[in-house]
């Protein structure tokens, strides 16, 4: 029965019940971004002058894992020193108890997430065409250990304090709860606001409100970005992301 539920969640395109861990380092030594393919899903840590942040966690029930990320990217859980989730759908929130346990990093959101995380439950997934809506019909009610959140954004949280220039910034669309890392070294990190792989970035199946959606993505091209990383998908340049929006 189980591998009937993976096969047809792998056909989907919603997860992969067996994917190897991998670490895509960048030939750039002034990045401060290290992205790490979970398989469905990236995570990413941020080195700063104290350590490391931690940006998303995974999948729920997938607490190995997380620990062959760590190992994967050669950092000792103990350096995280804050956690930051981007929105809290389970491949994003999944494991971040777990995280919380092993690195005794603060837990930063935005302050609508903060119910979820709390009880370990997704923010809502709206799908929006029939792929998306099939997706969410064959998958479970996730729900995943719950923790209390530490730090909760409201319009936007500056990373200094964090050994980092960089401010964390609401940016609603996806979900009401998403928010983007922003990086005064040219980094950025966008969650799900876009996905894809150049030339086709698009805004998925899955989103509360496109026009809100675009706003966001509006307002983060702005800060002209040298690299905006993706959840799901390769990175851009702000040169792609004004491209995609003005297709949508």
């Amino acid at each position: 029965m189980k591998q009937l539920f993976c096969i047809v969640i792998l056909a989907a395109g919603l997860i992969g019940c067996v994917s190897e861990i991998t670490v895509e380092n960048t030939a750039n030594p002034s990045d401060k971004v290290l992205p790490v393919n979970m398989g469905h899903v990236k995570i990413y840590f941020v080195q700063t002058d104290d350590g490391y942040i931690l940006v998303d966690t995974g999948m729920p029930d997938e607490d190995g894992r997380l620990d062959e990320a760590f190992t994967a990217a050669d950092i000792d859980p103990q350096e995280v020193q804050l956690i930051v989730i981007t929105h809290a759908h389970p491949d994003h929130s999944g494991t971040v108890a777990y995280a919380k346990e092993i690195t005794d990093a603060k837990i930063l959101c935005h302050e609508s997430a903060a119910s979820y995380i709390r009880v370990g439950r997704c923010s809502p997934i709206i799908a929006q065409n029939f792929k998306g809506k099939f997706m969410n019909a064959v998958s479970p009610e996730w729900e995943y250990e719950g923790v209390e959140p530490d730090i909760l954004v409201k319009r936007e949280f500056d990373l200094g304090e964090y050994g980092i220039k960089g401010k964390v910034v609401h940016t609603p669309g996806h979900t009401e709860d998403s928010v983007t890392i922003i990086l005064d070294n040219g980094e950025m990190l966008l969650g799900d606001l876009v996905r894809g792989k150049e030339p086709k970035i698009h805004l998925g199946q899955f989103y509360e409100d496109e026009a809100v959606l675009l706003q966001s993505l509006e307002m983060i091209a702005g800060f002209d970005a040298e690299k905006i990383y993706m959840s799901h998908g390769e990175y851009i340049d702000n040169v792609a992301l004004q491209r995609t929006i003005d297709k949508l």
